[in-house]
């Protein structure tokens, strides 16, 4: 009786990000340009491990920020791309010399139980963090599309 329990159990968190306890946001942040009063220069995408879905879109007067609620598959794959270790690795190291462009920024945050490692990205063409852009505005363009 006590094996069909633990099943049970076990099966609870399968395929939930819930379960997995280092996740808990990612945030991406651009900006750049002469910025014009009652003008937007800036965007984020942001991903709570409850799936909530913050989008402040580029160029929208006065700022407004989107919500959605991702769907758990869709979270539950993306969230090993957002916390990949050679993610991590890379924005916890030294500043990145493709992020040395002075009229624009890409930011990059994931936290996770650890804390936060943090970087600028901006012109950076590295496959993991490739990744987690195209899986952030996937998301975003998914959930939250422009009309």
């Amino acid at each position: 009786m006590r094996l069909p329990s633990l099943v049970l159990l076990v099966c609870l968190g399968c395929g939930d990000t819930s379960a997995n306890p280092g996740f808990q946001s990612f945030r991406l942040f651009m900006a750049g340009g002469l910025c014009e009063p009652n003008d937007d220069c800036a965007s984020s995408i942001e991903l709570s491990s409850d799936g909530t879905l913050l989008v402040d879109r580029w160029g929208e007067f006065p700022v407004v920020v989107h919500e959605a609620t991702v769907a758990s598959v869709d979270l539950a794959a993306a969230v090993p791309v957002l916390t990949n270790p050679a993610l991590v690795a890379l924005l916890d190291g030294p500043v990145l010399l493709c992020s040395q462009v002075f009229d624009y920024v890409v930011f990059m945050e994931v936290v996770l139980a650890d804390g936060a490692h943090q970087g600028d990205v901006t012109t950076c063409q590295d496959p993991p963090i490739q990744a987690a852009l195209n899986a952030m505005e996937g998301l975003a363009e998914t959930y939250l599309p422009e009309d």
